[in-house]
């Protein structure tokens, strides 16, 4: 069986007061388990959960699958060209697949979206040549 985390040992792992993890059971925000008036918590649980909680700018999910924007900057024109990376997790392993294309575009900002949209696109099998039919 897996290891048990108690309130004490959970707060230094995440690094925040006992008594924010007494809030975050009292509203049922994090998962736990009983054992007769004992709080306790998988380490594999609160990883998953903290995986959920974090955000990433360059990244959504998408279906089943996380896109996350990867575009660089070109040093001679200095414009942005788009490069992403397509994820699926499957329970506690990820693969993930890199696509690139040669559209360029004035600013990251801009590139992003434009990976986001073609991350969709190979995701929906809208493209030719590329796909995650194997992830």
């Amino acid at each position: 069986m897996e290891e048990l985390m108690s309130v004490v040992e959970l707060s230094e792992y995440l690094r925040v007061n006992t008594q924010t993890i007494y809030n975050w059971v009292a509203g049922n925000k994090i998962p736990h388990t009983k054992v007769g008036n004992l709080l306790r918590f998988k380490r594999s649980d609160i990883d998953q959960w903290f995986k959920k909680k974090t955000a990433y700018p360059d990244r959504i999910n998408y279906k089943e699958f996380e896109i996350e924007a990867s575009p660089y900057r070109l040093a001679d024109t200095k414009k942005w060209k788009l490069n992403i990376f397509i994820w699926k997790h499957k329970g506690y392993e990820s693969v993930s697949r890199n696509f690139g294309a040669g559209n360029v575009f004035d600013s990251k900002d801009e590139a992003i979206k434009h990976c986001f949209d073609l991350g969709k696109k190979i995701v929906d099998g809208k493209t030719k040549n590329l796909s995650v039919e194997d992830l």
